[in-house]
């Protein structure tokens, strides 16, 4: 029994051996993993391979953190956060960005007649198949490094095969700095074949802009923690600043052809928006004007290196920018590609300044700087009137409501108070000598059937069409405070864009369904007012 043990044992070995040399042969003939090799270092004329070990660890972290960057996923960004389009990024997964080589042959040490088998062996794999490694030197000189990178096979921005690359850098003042300004020229180089968007782009740009993305990343992160007007302000001095600053300095003088520095400066822009006194009407247009025109540069750059580039992201916040001045542009419109989005930017017919006060009508808080729709006008059971809107629009009780909204461009007057809130409902108290017309809505409707058309009045779109997708459904929405369950809701094909919030909705026979509460670039939720207004006793005016 024993034997048999032992023979067991001995062929499971000699298995393994074998097993071992086939995986080392396939790796001899087959693979070209980039691997981050080694990095010679030294500090004030001294060798310091630790530090060297430390390096190469740094760029793969930061290897991730591009890849973490650069492809966050649209569908769950949460608000303020940059989206880069989905098939401008090449790289699928984080194995495809290399790592640091290891062999089982590193570990062991084998020995027949006093000569080093393992040694013998690890020369001569790396003899007969040269890894597809980029080595390089990190020396530091008081406080300020210094660091090159060689890569042997670099792909070529052609997508014609490999050359050798040198990255030689700016002096650096952290080996942190130094590892993610390595780590974006090799990510660049790695993408740049793949997508004419990013073939034309210098490293020293990419490195720029990755800097402002991750600055604002962070910014993002530290803002929706924020528990305090402090906490908002540090953000937006700490790493909002860090963003600006990179991106004012690309897209300044002849700018850069890295297209996205001009989207993310128009992110950039909104959020500084916020932080501009709402009484300060100068300030408010031209810090949107500025935001506008970065998103138009950028669609404009973009659409003239591809034609059939399209940005739903950026379309919208241009659709919402441009609803200031009373510029229609309509779902269809928003959902185009850039080339033809760009050429349906026409001025409406009437102003924001001139829509009178009613469904559809632009509206916000007093003292907040966003934008929202009025629904309707209702009266309770002691025959209050009433307007009601999105409560994450119109606020908490005792808010003044006005329109048009703060950020258009016209006289804003106050319409009326925030009385109380109901769900996702806000109750309005109307102001002396406002009219409370309903204008075309010719009832109230019981719902909407899966494939009815509906019918949208919003302060951007003006009037969208779109289809029920489906009804009774549940969604957990951002509203700014946190995530919120909505149950119950009508989902339509998307017919809205930012400001359109607390839009009504209409049926084919201009009855209202309900009350827009949400979108994003594929639908919009739409919120059933009927068994509301049951419940609570209203009535349409």
């Amino acid at each position: 029994m024993a034997e048999i043990i032992a023979k067991l044992f001995y062929t499971a070995i000699l298995l393994s051996a074998a097993g071992f040399c086939i995986h080392e042969a396939w790796l001899a003939w087959f693979d070209s993993t980039v691997q981050y090799g080694g990095f010679a270092a030294t500090k004030d004329g001294e060798t310091v391979d630790a530090s060297g070990n430390a390096f190469r660890r740094l760029i793969v972290q930061q290897q991730r953190r591009l890849l973490t960057l650069y492809q966050s996923d649209g569908k769950s960004a949460k608000a303020g956060e940059f989206r880069a389009p989905g098939e401008a990024i090449h790289i699928q997964n984080v194995s495809d960005l290399g790592d640091i080589p290891k062999s089982l042959l590193d570990e062991l040490k084998i020995e027949a007649a006093g000569v080093n088998v393992t040694s013998i062996l690890s020369t001569l794999r790396r003899w007969v198949r040269p890894p597809n490694e980029i080595t390089g030197s990190v020396d530091q000189v008081e406080k300020t490094y210094y660091v090159t990178a060689h890569w042997p096979h670099s792909p070529r921005r052609d997508g014609a095969g490999t050359e050798a690359r040198a990255f030689v850098l700016s002096p650096q003042n952290g080996l942190e700095p130094a590892s993610f300004d390595v780590a974006c020229r090799i990510f660049l180089a790695r993408i740049a074949s793949a997508d004419v968007v990013w073939k034309d782009v210098a490293e020293d740009d990419f490195c720029a802009f990755s800097r402002a993305l991750a600055s604002f990343q962070d910014y993002v992160n530290q803002r929706n923690r924020a528990l305090s007007d402090d906490d908002r302000k540090a953000a937006r001095d700490g790493p909002l600043a860090k963003a600006q600053a990179e991106i004012d300095r690309l897209t300044s003088g002849a700018g850069t052809t890295l297209v996205f520095a001009y989207k993310l400066g128009g992110y950039i822009d909104i959020e500084r928006f916020g932080a501009v006194k709402p009484d300060d009407a100068a300030q408010i247009k031209a810090t949107l004007d500025r935001a506008e025109t970065r998103f138009k540069d950028y669609l404009t750059r973009l659409s003239a290196i591809k034609s059939d580039a399209k940005d739903a992201d950026a379309q919208e916040r241009i659709a919402w920018l441009a609803a200031r001045r009373g510029q229609m542009i309509t779902n269809q419109q928003v959902s185009a590609n850039t080339k033809d989005f760009l050429g349906a930017i026409v001025k409406a017919s009437l102003a924001v300044v001139d829509k009178p006060v009613g469904p559809g009508a632009s509206i916000s808080p007093e003292n907040v700087l966003i934008a929202g729709t009025l629904c309707c006008f209702v009266r309770d059971g002691a025959g209050k009137t009433y307007l009601i809107t999105v409560n994450h629009i119109a606020g908490k009780p005792g808010t003044n409501v006005v329109s048009p909204a703060k950020i258009d461009q016209a006289q804003s007057k106050v319409i009326g108070t925030v009385a109380r809130v109901i769900g996702f409902v806000a109750l309005v108290e109307v102001a002396a000598g406002i009219p409370t017309s309903n204008g075309n809505i010719a009832g109230l409707a019981d719902g909407a059937p899966v494939g009815a058309p509906l019918t949208l009045v919003g302060r951007t779109s003006k009037e969208a069409s779109g289809k029920v997708q489906a009804i009774d459904v549940s969604f957990s929405i951002d509203t700014g405070d946190g995530l919120a369950k909505l149950e119950g809701v009508i989902q339509a094909e998307r017919m809205s864009s930012p400001g359109d919030g607390g839009a009504p909705v209409l049926d084919a026979s201009k009855k209202l369904v309900g009350m827009l509460v949400a979108g994003s670039t594929s639908a919009s939720l739409i919120l059933p007012l009927k068994p509301i207004f049951d419940r609570e006793g209203l009535t349409l005016i």
